[in-house]
């Protein structure tokens, strides 16, 4: 059996107040492309050049950890990028 992680519980995990070990004993864990978008839009609001890298490459864990559920990569980086766009320009 898998289990799908929420960007709260993402979020959690880069704040160090859980660990991969609390979901170990399922099969696999899965992100939604959602998430993938939240943690993008995130790393969009950061004025920190630094803390952006971190950002980004916490991003890169994340995605190494889990399997995306189908949706397509490319979507979520254009979703992620229109939401920007959209959102300061309202």
């Amino acid at each position: 059996m898998g289990l799908i992680i929420d960007t709260s519980i993402i979020i959690a995990l880069e704040r160090g107040k859980v660990s991969t070990k609390q979901w170990s004993h399922y099969d696999q864990a899965y992100i939604s492309p959602i998430v993938l978008t939240e943690l993008l839009i995130g790393v969009d609001r950061v004025n920190n050049e630094n803390k952006r890298i971190k950002c980004l490459a916490f991003i890169e864990y994340v995605k190494s950890l889990f399997t995306i559920l189908p949706f397509g990569i490319e979507k979520v980086y254009t979703y992620a990028r229109i939401f920007m766009i959209y959102t300061h320009n309202v």
